[in-house]
């Protein structure tokens, strides 16, 4: 999903609709990217890193631990990242970091059925 934390609630309902599925025993992966892969990292917050300027400000992140905590698969685009200035150490425990391209064939334009991280390493941060 594209959805920017505090400018779109598509992206929380998106996680909400994901937690619901997984507790119905689907499998479930969220996959963000461009923008909205700034959802999944661990250093927001403000004053202080984890800390809220008010009720709900990290909403996201609560419910992100939730869905992963659950059995859900979450995917952040690395180039989504790293073209907003956002680097794959800050990401959330359990989020995966993967290359857009991976979840998409260039033949057909349809999504891969079996969404894998890219990279030797497994693609998993934290």
């Amino acid at each position: 999903m594209h959805g920017i934390t505090h400018e779109s609630s598509v992206s929380l309902v998106a996680v909400l609709m994901g937690i619901r599925a997984v507790k119905k025993g689907f499998d479930s992966t969220l996959y963000f990217f461009g923008i909205g892969s700034l959802n999944c990292l661990a250093t927001r917050g403000v004053p202080t890193i984890g800390a809220e300027i008010f009720p709900g400000m990290r909403n996201e992140n609560t419910m992100l631990e939730r869905f992963i905590r659950e059995g859900g698969k979450v995917y952040a685009c690395r180039l989504g990242l790293s073209l907003h200035g956002a680097r794959e150490e800050g990401l959330m425990d359990g989020v995966n970091r993967s290359l857009t391209g991976r979840f998409c064939s260039v033949d057909d334009g349809r999504a891969d059925p079996s969404p894998e991280p890219c990279g030797g390493d497994g693609g998993h941060v934290g």
